[in-house]
């Protein structure tokens, strides 16, 4: 998995909801869907095959070669990343049962401009500890569905209201 790149990791937490377990929430899919048929009324989410219970949708997406800086300063070797070229959107997100393990202190929201597009990740976890979500929201610089978006990275952040009740 990449690091920041792969996107938003969202699992925000209210008392009242309950992960149980390693899929995303029907309530939460339907939302999404709702908010992307706003823009794209055709909207559906497939299953990633590398990536079990990560939930994708995309429209007009291309692969590009991304230089991402390291923490020393110098730059990584060139990686093949896919993006959404004019006009287009990448949504890709997962609840996970048990707690974020990952470098990113949670919860996390952040975005990251790379020229031609920018990545909007967000992480999020449970406030019962029992699960969290990771997003991420990739949007073409220029042209891009940012109403769209923006709802998207609220609905993630607000995770836990599509958890089952305990």
């Amino acid at each position: 998995m990449r690091p920041i790149a792969l996107v938003a990791f969202l699992a925000a937490a209210t008392s009242g909801g309950l992960c149980l377990a390693e899929e995303t929430p029907e309530a939460l899919s339907a939302e999404v869907v709702k908010t992307l048929r706003e823009k794209y009324a055709d909207a559906a989410l497939t299953q990633e095959k590398d990536h079990p219970g990560m939930q994708s949708f995309s429209r007009s997406t291309r692969e590009f070669l991304i230089y991402r800086a390291l923490k020393t300063g110098e730059w990584q070797q060139p990686q093949s990343t896919l993006g959404p070229d004019k006009g287009g959107l990448l949504v890709r997100f997962q609840v996970t049962k048990g707690r974020w393990k990952g470098a990113l202190e949670v919860p996390y929201s952040g975005t990251e401009d790379f020229y031609v597009f920018k990545e909007t990740h967000v992480v999020r976890q449970a406030q019962d500890g029992s699960c969290y979500i990771w997003a991420e929201v990739l949007t073409p610089r220029f042209d891009a569905p940012s109403e769209v978006a923006a709802k998207l990275v609220k609905l993630f952040n607000e995770f836990e209201k599509y958890l089952s009740p305990r």
